[in-house]
């Protein structure tokens, strides 16, 4: 299955998916960086491995999901009532 994401350019893939990423998260300030480094998150730092450069459907996605879950981790997560419900 061919991606219609090609036609915009890495770019532009790049661009929409920190903004979807910053909205659902709610901050504003996160930047989202595309390096080998996934999943870090310091402070208002987000990395994502990036997708190939022809953007295959399975790499738009994947990037997608982790940045989706990160983002609302970054929403969401409470480390406080983590720490009192860990077993």
């Amino acid at each position: 299955m061919k991606s219609k994401v090609t036609d915009i350019g890495i770019e532009a893939f790049r661009r929409v998916t920190e903004a979807a990423t910053r909205a659902i998260a709610h901050e504003p300030d996160l930047n989202l960086e595309f390096t080998q480094e996934t999943g870090a998150t310091e402070g208002k730092r987000l990395g994502l491995k990036p997708p190939g450069a022809n953007l295959p459907y399975g790499e738009v996605s994947r990037v997608r999901g982790q940045a989706d879950s990160a983002a609302l981790k970054l929403r969401y997560h409470d480390a406080a009532v983590h720490g009192r419900q860990a077993p």
